[in-house]
């Protein structure tokens, strides 16, 4: 990898510091380490001697835990089948051709209705701000130091899976100090540049099985996406500065808990509890709808969050190395020994780092503002809508107000999802009545002409809701969970 960033700004580099030996003994150290953590499956081999590396000089603990980590994980069911319409296919090289068939038609950019005012002047918009960009510029991104590498190093999963690359988290954090230097020069030309390196835009994509049993169909397959792990570190200097930049101008709503500081599911828990018991104190029902967005990252159209970005004051220079990011994308799909031929990636966010979830939150910053009165949560992409009738009103009226309410705003959500093109999964989407009467009139709330499902138990941000806010179930989830775990450690025990 040493060599890629150097070939990449050979003249450059040329220019500014001449290869040391200080620099090709460390880089020799690197290789013969990555040779031997590679060969070696315990990783026992490798000596931990780097001022970067935060690992524990006690290992004892280091190998009894992963050991015993393979007994809570739950492993996805292998399969070496698939199903193709009416036929089942065991040979590879077809799995591989009908997953890269099923995965390169997800990938293709959404249908333009050329009738539709709205999604003309998003392709008008991102035509201009793409020319623009293309545009020499004065102002660049902040430039990064070799004390941010650090930190954002040291910070790292201490994860010894391997990016496509063939590097991991583990061996990133050996790195000596020249190595980050010449990350901090490599890292600070592609800022300047607004450009983010095409060798890093390639992912590989492994399938796991979704199913517990039977042979699965190419939708019920869930994708893994490797990138390089170098990626990750450039895209983590990044992300501080677009969340540098979305502080300063307070984009991110106060409804939305995750990356936030401070905030936690828990907080988003007890803030929808207070307002139900709140509601329960008056005697009044409380109607929540739980909205799930159809595969929410992967359904992300570029030319629109381009646009929305600019339109939310997003820097030229950053916006430029974010489109850089976003676009010209590939994959390939490998199953078993067999690679599939690459394709094209137009829409969604990229899978495995840390910079889509934010830009995600970001693009939908102004959901909030769509839902009129009525409270709503936010964590990720999960939403959580609390509608309350007024409460002189009988329980006759209450009802009807809850309706009208309800599908009001599912209609509001769905006009908003149909603008971004961010679809929703409306059979998914499901509302619940919390309420103290012995017995709740019927209520039906309608979205894009969908009855939704009213249900009495719902599992939401780890938490089960349940109309009486009973907390049985969730306490019973969780001794479930206790006594799984204390099975295995009388079977330890033995």
């Amino acid at each position: 990898m040493l060599s890629q960033f150097t070939n990449d700004h050979q003249q450059q580099q040329q220019q500014q510091t001449p290869t040391s030996p200080s620099l090709q003994r460390n880089s020799s150290r690197i290789q013969t380490k990555s040779t031997a953590f590679n060969n070696n499956a315990n990783y026992d081999g490798i000596e931990q001697d780097s001022p970067i590396s935060n690992e524990s000089q006690d290992r004892n603990s280091k190998h009894f835990w992963p050991h015993l980590s393979k007994i809570y994980k739950p492993n996805t069911l292998p399969t070496s089948k698939f199903k193709a319409s009416s036929i089942t296919i065991a040979d590879q090289q077809d799995i591989t051709n009908m997953l890269y068939s099923y995965y390169k038609e997800l990938a293709n950019s959404p249908n333009i209705d050329e009738n539709e005012q709205h999604d003309q002047t998003i392709v008008d918009k991102y035509n201009k701000i793409m020319n623009t960009l293309s545009q020499p510029l004065d102002i660049k991104v902040e430039k990064v130091t070799s004390s941010e590498i650090t930190k954002i190093i040291k910070k790292l999963k201490n994860e010894k899976s391997l990016g496509y690359d063939q590097i991991s988290n583990y061996i990133i954090k050996l790195l000596p100090p020249a190595y980050i230097d010449c990350l901090v020069r490599c890292f600070n030309v592609w800022l300047s540049e607004g450009r983010y390196p095409d060798f890093w835009k390639l992912a590989k994509i492994v399938t796991l099985n979704k199913l517990n049993a039977g042979v699965p169909r190419s939708d019920q397959t869930r994708p893994i996406s490797l990138l390089a792990t170098h990626s990750k570190v450039f895209e983590k200097v990044l992300l501080e500065r677009v969340s540098n930049w979305t502080e300063g101008a307070q984009l991110v709503p106060i409804e939305q808990s995750d990356f936030r500081q401070g905030g936690l599911i828990a907080t988003r828990v007890l803030s929808i509890c207070q307002e139900i018991q709140n509601n329960l104190a008056a005697n009044m029902p409380t109607l929540v709808l739980y909205v799930d967005y159809r595969k929410a990252h992967d359904m992300v159209w570029h030319a629109v969050l381009l646009v929305k970005l600019h339109n939310l004051g997003m820097p030229i220079a950053l916006l430029r190395m974010t489109a850089s990011w976003l676009g010209h994308r590939q994959a390939y799909i490998s199953f078993g020994g067999k690679v599939s031929e690459k394709h094209k990636i137009n829409i969604g966010l990229p899978q495995g780092n840390s910079l889509s979830p934010f830009l995600f939150i970001v693009y939908h910053c102004d959901l909030i503002q769509y839902l009129g009165a009525h409270s709503g949560h936010l964590f990720a992409d999960d939403l959580s809508v609390l509608i309350t009738a007024p409460i002189t009103k009988s329980l006759a009226t209450v009802k009807s107000d809850l309706e009208k309410e309800g599908t009001e705003v599912c209609s509001k959500i769905a006009a908003y999802a149909k603008k971004w093109k961010q679809p929703i999964n409306v059979q998914k989407t499901v509302a619940q009545i919390f309420y103290k009467q012995i017995k709740l009139p019927e209520i039906k709330i309608h979205m894009e002409g969908y009855q939704l499902e009213i249900v009495n138990t719902f599992k939401c941000l780890g938490f089960m809701w349940t109309s009486k806010m009973s907390l049985k179930p969730t306490i019973g989830l969780c001794l479930e969970k206790v006594e799984k775990v204390l099975i295995k450690l009388k079977w330890l025990n033995k």
